[in-house]
């Protein structure tokens, strides 16, 4: 029988492994001992080192598990099932709160193959297709180089999860303007690709925040239009 220091060093290699935490990995441990003996499975608590171990509730008391090999092999198996089954609901849980946000992620670009790019994530690896990417940024598409993307499709067929992003959409822009302008109200912004990007504000930028604009799209015209407070257009403020 291991000790407590030996099963909480496998506990500790799988959480590496599967990057969980400690006891993230124990409690999935000792789920899958009560499926297999099933019952109840505690772990004792108890500091001496021959009364711990874990322990199934039978006939109105606390059983010692004993892990002959066949326990071993089925409890290996299934561990590792229950492990990834985890990580999956985990993942699902994790892309259900990003899209309930705005479906936005930031990734770095990790290889570019002849049709698409492969973009690190914390969701993994997703991939783009490159007719989802505006022309103009494909120049500068390289391997390292990091953007933020929008979520544009998952899926999660037989437990293999799969990630398609793009670069096309408003929120992206609208996000860039909102990190180069945080001190003013932006309602919404129209971008038409390497021509102009037109910002719907509360009021015209200082300078130094025009400028900070100019450098999320350096190749495009910026026009600011006034949004008054019924959420009316009432004309040009500034175009550079």
């Amino acid at each position: 029988m291991k000790s407590r220091e030996e099963f909480n060093s496998i506990f500790k290699d799988l959480s590496i492994r599967y990057e969980l935490n400690f006891i993230e990995i124990k409690d999935i441990f000792i789920e899958t001992l009560s499926f297999i003996f099933k019952g109840q499975v505690i772990e004792l608590e108890k500091q001496e080192t021959t009364n711990y171990g874990f322990y199934i509730y039978k006939n109105s008391g606390y059983k010692k598990v004993s892990f002959s090999p066949r326990i071993k092999k089925q409890l290996e198996t299934t561990l590792y099932e229950n492990i990834n089954k985890y990580k999956l609901n985990l993942l699902k849980a994790h892309v259900k709160q990003i899209m309930k946000k705005d479906g936005l992620i930031n990734g770095e670009v990790v290889k570019n193959n002849v049709s698409n790019f492969l973009v690190k994530t914390k969701l993994g690896i997703c991939k783009i297709p490159s007719r989802l990417i505006q022309k103009t940024d494909l120049n500068i598409f390289t391997i390292g180089s990091k953007f933020m993307f929008k979520l544009f499709k998952y899926s999660f067929k037989k437990g293999i999860p799969y990630f398609e992003l793009t670069r096309k959409h408003s929120l992206i822009d609208k996000y860039y303007v909102e990190k180069a302008l945080k001190d003013y109200e932006i309602s919404k912004v129209n971008r038409c690709y390497g021509v102009r990007i037109k910002i719907y504000i509360n009021c015209i930028p200082k300078k130094v925040h025009r400028e900070n604009v100019k450098l999320f799209f350096p190749k495009e015209k910026v026009i600011y239009v006034n949004i008054s407070k019924e959420r009316k257009c009432i004309g040009k403020l500034y175009e550079e």
